[in-house]
């Protein structure tokens, strides 16, 4: 049994569509994006843990009163 389809449709098949050079692009800053959200939210992370620090010691000095 043969198969006429073009060679290219059938890649496309079994592979999906390529992606084009704006996808890859796309993908790319999604990718920077979601590493730069996960960095700000450490940062927020170690903030707050200074600021409960923070707090603490000046509970602290007040109670040396």
């Amino acid at each position: 049994m043969t198969n006429n389809r073009p060679a290219d449709r059938i890649v496309t098949r079994v592979f999906g569509t390529p992606t084009s050079c704006r996808d890859r692009e796309l993908a790319e800053r999604i990718r920077l994006l979601e590493n730069y959200a996960f960095e700000l939210q450490e940062a927020n992370d170690r903030l707050e843990q200074q600021l409960a620090e923070a707090r603490d010691q000046i509970k602290t000095l007040k109670g040396m009163r």
